[in-house]
């Protein structure tokens, strides 16, 4: 049977009498909004952007190739991803309202009007895609710095925002040979894997259109049959009607979770009383030998690099700034712990998620939630790399325990949604922590989310477009009304492990005043992020191997 968030002809009931023109009816489709999509589109229509994504690249063309990338050509990609993939033109839509008091949001929809013609694509394609290439003569011909500064432009409290959820940047120069990509995603129908699979599929149509002189020819309006659907009719156990029980495993634990006291360690605020201005970045990558190492030790210890790097995180928080007191248990958690339904759990399977045919561009994320309790008993120890094994055993352990239920997910997750949404917004003000802890994404393997090499369909079967440096990044300006500071997400590339450091600059500070505070011996977030990371090296000594 279909679930109540399949999609539906026509707009949706408080916007069905609004005066639009009968064609334009019947080319609106609407869908209602599924478990973290909801949270998130309220998040966007408080803070437009606020939760946005970025991932950016390095494109080269190979050296049989004598094509010149231009913006023509991606706009071209994007409008062939457009009709293969329509949902990347989505949008999203309230019913009217003047206070808290009357928002509806269960009834927010995800919105799609299939395109009239050419023309209209063209309009969206001006809306979704830039050449901003005079970011790189500014950044005197270095690509990493015109897309770090294009990054840092895009994350700003200042910058324009639209309705759009996929916009695509591109950095260009044809006499110096570079080029980049940039995509902004928005965190409603993407998710942190499905910006890095939109991203592959945004490059197999570049790959396509490159050799081609001219498009091919689009019936549209036929492409709203290709709309992503929503988890529950994606879903390989099927959909049911019948209620979540109260006492459903993971539902308690999150209950569980929020009446736990707020944290009380992490990093000091330097700026509490500033207003947002930008996002900050700070990436720090490992080579191939360490990542594997790090797999290889996690697995002789009994647990995941997720788990590893969680505990990771606390321990080199807590090492670094340790609270001068405290009332009860130090703990930590991350809730919601997102989990990818899509290697396991979708219609499919494994085989599915090897096949860029059958992804479809829509959120497919269940969760849980991961607490680290009792962190005062590692205060007077001297082992923090034992420590780390320890704590992430006990997190693992959690984890397992909560994989089981990720197959009916779609059942379950609303009710997780609605209950995390409730506490949320009932948490009083002075209960929020003056020093923040770091969060970490649940993002892992990148490979088969994103190939390194795409062949074109020129007559030379030499010619590819290789990409390299997959840096992706978070947007937010303002600093959380929660325990957060900032947001590490991990993910391993081409056998590369990538920490990417997201956080409100205004607030925590830029990152070179962070390095200068951090050579006086503060505790702040540069100084953490060094610690974690040499924290990493150690643990993933293969001669850390148990015997």
């Amino acid at each position: 049977m279909s679930s109540p968030w399949s999609w539906q002809q026509g707009p949706p009931p408080f916007l069905a009498s609004a005066p639009l023109p009968e064609d334009v009816k019947s080319r609106t489709w609407n869908r209602a909004l599924w478990g973290g999509e909801l949270a998130f589109a309220i998040g966007t229509l408080v803070n437009p952007g606020f939760s946005d994504m970025l991932l950016c690249c390095h494109l080269s063309l190979s050296s049989v190739s004598s094509t010149k990338l231009t913006i023509d050509h991606v706009r071209r990609a994007t409008r062939a991803l457009r009709w293969s993939h329509p949902g990347i033109a989505t949008t999203i839509a309230f019913p009217s309202f003047t206070s808290m008091a009357d928002f509806k949001p269960d009834q927010g929809r995800l919105l799609y009007q299939a395109a009239s013609g050419e023309e209209e694509v063209g309009d969206w394609l001006n809306e979704g895609v830039f050449d901003d290439s005079a970011y790189l003569k500014s950044a005197g011909g270095d690509l990493d710095g015109a897309l770090d500064a294009l990054k840092k432009d895009i994350g700003a409290i200042t910058a324009p925002r639209n309705k759009w959820m996929l916009k695509v940047h591109f950095i260009g120069d044809s006499e110096l040979g570079k080029y980049g990509i940039l995509i902004q995603t928005g965190h409603t129908i993407f998710d942190g894997i499905g910006t890095f699979e939109v991203l592959d599929l945004w490059l197999h149509e570049l790959a396509q259109v490159l050799p081609q002189k001219k498009d091919s020819g689009c019936q549209w309006g036929e492409e709203a049959v290709r709309l992503a659907k929503a988890v529950p009719d994606r879903s390989a156990a099927p959909w049911s009607a019948e209620p979540t029980p109260p006492e459903h495993p993971i539902l308690k634990e999150i209950g569980e979770s929020l009446k736990m006291a707020p944290v009380q360690f992490g990093l000091p605020v330097l700026h509490p009383d500033a207003s947002p201005t930008y996002t900050g970045t700070i990436l720090k990558t490992f080579p191939a030998p360490l990542a594997e190492n790090l797999r290889l030790t996690a697995r002789a210890h009994g647990c995941g690099v997720f788990s590893v790097i969680v505990a990771a995180n606390y321990l080199s928080l807590l090492s670094l700034n340790p609270p001068a007191s405290y009332t009860g248990e130090l703990h930590a958690r991350i809730l919601p712990n997102a989990s990818d339904l899509r290697a396991k759990y979708l219609t499919g399977g494994p085989d599915a998620k090897k096949d860029r045919r059958t992804w479809q561009v829509s959120s497919a994320l269940g969760g849980g939630v991961v607490s680290s309790r009792h962190l005062e008993r590692f205060l007077a120890s001297d082992d923090l790399v034992n420590d780390v094994w320890t704590l992430a055993r006990e997190l693992q352990e959690q984890v397992n325990a909560q994989a089981p239920y990720q197959a009916t997910a779609a059942q379950w997750v609303p009710d997780a949604i609605a209950m995390m949404m409730a506490s949320f917004f009932a948490a009083p003000a002075e209960l929020v922590p003056k020093n923040k802890v770091v969060n970490v994404s649940s993002m892992g393997l990148m490979d088969d989310s994103l190939s390194p090499t795409y062949p074109t369909t020129s007559p030379s079967s030499e010619a590819v477009i290789s990409i390299s440096r997959p840096v992706f990044t978070g947007i937010g300006p303002g600093l959380p009304p929660n325990e957060l500071g900032a947001v590490v997400h991990p993910y391993t590339w081409n056998g590369e492990l990538f920490l990417s450091f997201s956080f409100p600059a205004a607030y925590m500070g830029s990152a070179e005043e962070q390095k200068k505070l951090a050579e006086k011996g503060e505790p702040v977030l540069y100084a953490y992020i060094e610690r974690f990371g040499e924290l990493l090296r150690r643990l993933a000594n293969p001669q850390g191997l148990p015997n």
